[in-house]
């Protein structure tokens, strides 16, 4: 072969070098696009992520949160009061009826125990003259002679007062019209 044959067959065709070169620039600058695009998106979600973390921003949502909760307690409120109002006016007129009913209810039940403490009250008895013995010591209602000893202490509850005595002498004469009654 010719020296310029033998040095086509040794070195590469500049052609084809040049469309590999080419191609290999082609194909660099779409991942050196692709690279750029991501650390693009990258940097925009930083971005973003940085900004929804921003103390500002955060303290502009509570804002906002905190104004809803007003409004909603407001409402709330406003329709509390209300039917609070009428609860309120209910049971007053409840408890206007009920006091209207047992006030009298209470009173015949209050002359009804007066009645009952009356009759076994011992004041009638004293008004009528009669005396309640008792023994000093002890406090109890004397009823018969049985119980009651010489120089024992005694007291007599009278209708306006009460007397102390000692007793002097016991004796079992009876009145004629006293029938006996058992203890």
């Amino acid at each position: 072969p010719t020296p310029s044959a033998a040095a086509e067959l040794i070195g590469p065709d500049a052609r084809q070098l040049s469309r590999q070169f080419d191609a290999l620039a082609v194909q660099l600058q779409r991942r050196i696009a692709e690279r750029a695009q991501a650390v693009s998106q990258k940097h925009d979600q930083l971005a973003m992520r940085l900004l929804r973390q921003h103390p500002g921003r955060r303290l502009e949502e509570h804002h906002r949160a905190l104004t809803r909760l007003r409004s909603r307690m407001s409402a709330h409120v406003g329709r509390l009061v209300p039917d609070g109002v009428q609860r309120v006016g209910g049971l007053r007129q409840r408890l206007l009826a009920s006091t209207r009913r047992l006030v009298p209810e209470r009173g015949l039940r209050l002359q009804q125990l007066a009645r009952t403490l009356h009759a076994v009250s011992p004041l009638p008895t004293l008004e009528r003259g009669y005396v309640i013995m008792t023994d000093t010591k002890t406090g109890k209602a004397l009823k018969s002679i049985a119980k009651i000893e010489k120089q024992q202490a005694v007291s007599a509850q009278l209708k306006d007062g009460r007397v102390y005595a000692k007793v002097v002498r016991v004796s079992d004469e009876r009145l004629p019209s006293c029938k006996e009654e058992p203890d």
